[in-house]
């Protein structure tokens, strides 16, 4: 039997509404305290203000994430250009470009067996539409992903991705209802898997599908 009280945070608020405008209708019909009238209220005031306050920290939270994207491009590109302006100086040398890493080793110069431990590294962020998946190139071309749910025992591929961050934008199982997501990225060189799987790493989030503005 399904469940009056619904599931999504969202319906439960406005279910509790509601039961909270209504039910004062019934208090000599069914017995119903001023006790438990004022209790109905109390949760509803505090349901609708972490609501609020999670959808601000949710906003803040974006918002913040978009700013070091952008900080961190920015300051990729201005070391780029100050380290390229370096590497026309006459002075400039091989063994200075080296010391700096702004010189690439060889091709020929990785070890048999290098790379058989190079695993990425990346960091989650849960986010009110999409988890989001900060992982580090290095010199690699990209990486695969995968990604478990709950009580998944199999990994499911999220395919390949070229350029840091990764958005995974599935809506929950249950739609409201929190769940865990398990992540774990391997690199790709030369269109070849290459090294170890990641750390696996776990958020709990609640992702609501995407409204598309044109079917409001």
């Amino acid at each position: 039997m399904k469940d009056y009280i619904p599931g999504g945070e969202a319906e439960f608020s406005v279910w509790l509404e509601n039961v909270n405008t209504k039910l004062p209708a019934y208090t000599d019909t069914l017995g119903v305290s001023h006790e438990d009238i004022a209790a109905l209220q109390s949760a509803f005031n505090d349901v609708k203000a972490k609501i609020a306050e999670h959808r601000a920290m949710s906003t803040s939270l974006h918002s913040l994430t978009q700013a070091k994207v952008n900080v961190l491009a920015s300051a990729r590109s201005f070391v780029r250009k100050v380290m390229n302006r370096l590497k026309t100086h006459d002075r400039f040398t091989t063994v200075i470009g080296e010391d700096l890493g702004i010189i690439a080793p060889p091709q020929g110069a990785m070890l048999p067996g290098a790379l058989d431990g190079v695993a990425p590294s990346f960091q989650l962020t849960v986010l009110p539409d999409l988890v989001r998946n900060d992982w580090v190139k290095g010199d690699f071309d990209g990486v695969v992903g995968q990604s478990r749910r709950n009580n998944e025992t199999t990994w499911v591929s999220l395919g390949r991705d070229s350029k840091s961050p990764y958005d995974d934008t599935r809506p929950n199982l249950q739609p409201g209802v929190a769940e865990t997501r398990y992540y774990r990225w391997r690199y790709i060189l030369d269109d070849v898997e290459v090294g170890q799987w990641s750390s696996e790493m776990k958020v709990v989030c609640v992702i609501e599908p995407r409204v598309n503005p044109g079917t409001q």
